[in-house]
């Protein structure tokens, strides 16, 4: 069984907890983290090689690809981090306030959220953003909806407004200015973009938009929307791990429309074990970008070994995916 709505308040969550993140994603339960982060005018290392990088941050972590323009590059030592890249980086969890930090350094977990859509999504996220003390208001234009979720979150103390996302005097009652995060749920795209881009103009934070058209996303990010939530596309990622051939753990979309992450588990017949990883010949752009072994991470170098029974992550454009499934 799966929950869009469910995959997409967890894609939230993940977002949240990494402030400045695009795009989130957890593996084996939480015990790697892929992030997609944005190099601003801010970051501290832009215009650095991944080598300077290195050296600079430590800890267990790997940019596994950058995405320039239209385009993804799965870089060597040598590529440099420019503005306007988006950066993805596989890395242990608690490495990710450290990465947060180094490419936003007033990035912050957001205090004061407002959501924008009482529907399933809607409440299920109040309640997890409340598990965290994070206060919460809640806008519904539908009388009756707003009702049912001011009775349903009653006891988590969440304020819940009847009304439009685009009354702006509304918007001052809640005090739009004072939320670090603008999260749109409504089953409207219109209402949602619209209330996105009114929090643009008078908040100083993170809108998150969610939108039923996967056409609308890359027109959302034109105009300076970045993170973009398709329920559909989050249902997609989940259930290719049930269609891809061969040992597939797990698969996740990219907001890269060429690349996606695979996660596979290793058995005698895999062709990939006992031998150096620079000795293996993978797909072009394709990147062995962690093993989990007994539990533990390793970011794995050229001399590293895959056994059997470890889970590997490979950060590969699409059309690869056929040929990774062979050698696994």
């Amino acid at each position: 069984i799966i929950s869009p709505e469910g995959l997409t308040v967890e894609y939230i969550i993940n977002l949240i907890n990494c402030p400045g993140a695009r795009e989130a994603v957890n593996f084996e339960h939480g015990k790697i983290a892929l992030r997609a982060l944005s190099v601003s005018d801010e970051c501290e290392i832009a215009g650095e090689t991944l080598i300077s990088m290195r050296q600079k941050l430590h800890g267990d972590y790997l940019v596994a690809a950058i995405r320039r323009g239209n385009r993804t590059i799965i870089p060597d030592g040598q590529e440099s981090l420019r503005f306007g890249d988006t950066v993805y980086v596989i890395c242990a969890p608690d490495t990710l306030p450290q990465l947060s930090h180094c490419f936003d350094p007033h990035a912050d977990i957001p205090k004061k959220v407002i959501i924008f859509g009482a529907g399933i999504a809607g409440i299920m996220l109040a309640r997890r953003l409340r598990e965290q003390n994070i206060l919460v208001t809640l806008i519904e234009p539908n009388a009756q909806t707003a009702l049912r979720a001011a009775h349903d979150l009653d006891d988590l103390d969440v304020e819940v407004l009847e009304g439009s996302v685009m009354d702006v005097d509304l918007l001052s009652r809640c005090h739009v200015e004072s939320a670090q995060a603008f999260i749109a749920l409504s089953d409207n795209d219109e209402r949602n973009l619209m209330g996105s881009l009114l929090y643009r103009k008078f908040g100083n934070g993170l809108p998150i938009v969610l939108t039923n058209e996967p056409d609308y996303i890359d027109i959302l990010e034109s105009i300076d929307l970045d993170t973009v939530i398709n329920p559909r596309l989050l249902a997609v990622g989940h259930m290719l791990r049930y269609v891809r051939s061969g040992n597939v753990v797990s698969v996740a979309k990219l907001g890269a429309e060429d690349a996606e992450v695979l996660e596979f588990s290793t058995s005698s017949k895999s062709k990939v074990i006992n031998t150096p990883i620079k000795e293996l010949t993978l797909p072009k752009d394709s990147l062995i970008a962690a093993v989990m072994r007994n539990n533990e991470m390793f970011i794995p170098g050229g001399d590293f070994e895959i056994k059997i029974n470890d889970r590997v992550l490979i950060f590969t454009r699409t059309g690869n995916v056929t040929k990774l499934s062979n050698l696994f």
